[in-house]
């Protein structure tokens, strides 16, 4: 893959496709291809940073749990993410798991790359630290939605999502578990599986083994009264 292939495929997040000019070109100067497999565990919650990430193909998963035992799922991230990023700023432990839904290739900054980047220019930390900010808009988003969007609503806004984030990226192979949907939602697996079996009735969708295919988008946004996604408009 060619520095230039890798600039494309980075310029769909429009983080990066906000940088400057040689902001974007140092990160991918001193980036490194990373292959993985189908489930390859990136890194583990508790471990030390190793910089960050960029998906260029493929998809990955971020998880993290709770005292109790619970398992949490972050984001799942597809073409042009980014994920690790905080940890490359504050010199933190892990505070998530992060494993490869499928086959794929990472861009891996580095700890060293990272670091290179910014002693080009010391001012681009705050570039960075934009990155950040907009996680925990998505996160804040996220938690409003919780609280007062009904059930339905965010399942269907997840499903969705998912189908949106799938059919963009051609990911044909990206599992789609009912536990990462109810994750993802904020419910339970037995509510999701009770929700879709009743919108597969109405012909809304079809349930396979480790996938949800969404014929007509339209038609469940519409019952479900959420927002269809922009590339599925």
């Amino acid at each position: 893959m060619t520095r230039e292939e890798v600039m494309a495929i980075l310029n769909d997040h429009e983080w990066f496709a906000a940088l400057p000019p040689d902001v974007r070109a140092s990160i991918v100067k001193h980036g490194r291809p990373r292959k993985v497999v189908a489930g390859e565990l990136i890194y583990a919650e508790g471990d030390p940073c190793t910089g960050q990430f960029g998906v260029l193909e493929g998809a990955v998963r971020l998880t993290g749990s709770t005292p109790c035992g619970k398992q949490i799922i972050y984001r799942v991230l597809a073409t042009g993410g980014w994920f690790g990023h905080l940890t490359a700023l504050d010199d933190g432990l892990r505070f998530q798991d992060a494993h490869a839904l499928q086959p794929g290739v990472l861009l891996h900054l580095t700890r060293a790359g990272f670091e290179k980047v910014l002693e080009e220019d010391p001012r681009r930390a705050i570039l960075f630290s934009r990155l950040i900010c907009r996680d925990i808009r998505i996160s804040m988003r996220m938690m409003a939605e919780y609280q007062t969007t009904p059930l339905l609503r965010r399942i269907g806004h997840v499903v969705l999502e998912m189908s949106a984030k799938t059919a963009r990226h051609n990911l044909v192979d990206l599992p789609l578990t009912q536990e990462t949907l109810a994750a993802l939602a904020g419910t339970t697996r037995q509510t999701v599986n009770r929700v879709l079996r009743e919108w597969e009735k109405q012909g809304l969708l079809t349930i396979a083994y480790g996938r949800i295919d969404v014929p007509d988008p339209e038609a469940l946004s519409e019952v479900v009264g959420a927002v269809l996604p922009a590339h599925l408009h």
